[in-house]
């Protein structure tokens, strides 16, 4: 798995309590959110910490919703707020 892969290595000199918290956050994921998540990966060139940071946005987003699982819509506006903030700190 991709996506798994690509967060294992952004956790290699992380606490173990982190690791769990990717792990949890992947395993809520549809299989459409993970397809969404890996294209925003590669085609927006978000780093593995970006990628987190997106994951942690879209699971507080489900959340809000009170949905069991982080869905490509979650991650789709997870990734809007994520980039609204970059042009915010570009226009500063």
């Amino acid at each position: 798995n991709h996506l798994y892969s690509v967060l294992s290595q952004f956790v290699i000199n992380r606490q173990e309590s982190e690791f769990a918290q990717y792990q949890f956050l992947i395993s809520h994921l549809t299989s459409d959110a993970k397809k969404a998540l890996h294209k925003a990966h590669l085609n927006l060139a978000l780093s593995n910490r970006g990628l987190f940071k997106t994951l942690k946005i879209a699971r507080t987003i489900a959340s809000i919703e009170q949905a069991t699982a982080i869905s490509k819509d979650h991650i789709v506006e997870a990734i809007g707020y994520r980039r609204c903030g970059w042009i915010q700190s570009q226009i500063k």
